[in-house]
């Protein structure tokens, strides 16, 4: 479920940047969006690929895994405020401490418990690894599509200024 708040949270934006489809809670809550909703999974699974995180299994550590078969990422199939709306309400609380914690962390560098990081606790700690493997993960496709779309521009100047010579 911690994949699930981190995708809400970076991922949204990211897959938004790069021109992916990811789900988006203010489109899919207008009442006439009920075939949106269906395709992204808000109310019961989708036959298709939603979205993806890092393999909760071999944390797309590239090796031969029997969950994602070598490719490093988990396939989900419905929306990530789905999920996180089903996990009993006690879960959805420490889940949301978690990310407010990591939030100050990440932001402020204030850590939730007066001392140094390792006077922390380990649930803190492995939420901490977690999440920066998870953002990573989002970062790794932003950096991805930056590159692409650099090539394309790269492609294209290069392209134009052939053609201009030719003139």
């Amino acid at each position: 479920m911690i994949r699930a708040a981190v995708a809400q949270g970076w991922g949204a934006p990211i897959a938004k940047a790069c021109g992916m489809p990811f789900p988006d809670c203010n489109r899919c809550r207008r009442p006439e969006s009920e075939e949106l909703r269906k395709a992204w999974g808000c109310d019961a699974p989708t036959g298709r690929v939603v979205w993806r995180s890092s393999c909760p299994r071999c944390a797309d550590a590239g090796v031969d895994c029997e969950r994602c078969g070598g490719s490093g990422t988990a396939e989900h199939h419905r929306c990530p405020s789905a999920m996180l709306r089903k996990t009993p309400q006690y879960l959805q609380v420490k889940i949301d401490l978690l990310m407010r914690a990591y939030s100050h962390y990440d932001r402020r560098n204030v850590l939730p418990v007066a001392g140094a990081w390792l006077d922390q606790s380990r649930s803190f700690l492995a939420g901490v690894d977690l999440i920066d493997a998870e953002r990573g993960f989002w970062e790794r496709i932003r950096n991805d599509h930056d590159m692409r779309e650099m090539e394309r521009t790269k492609a294209q100047s290069q392209m134009s200024a052939r053609q201009g010579r030719r003139r």
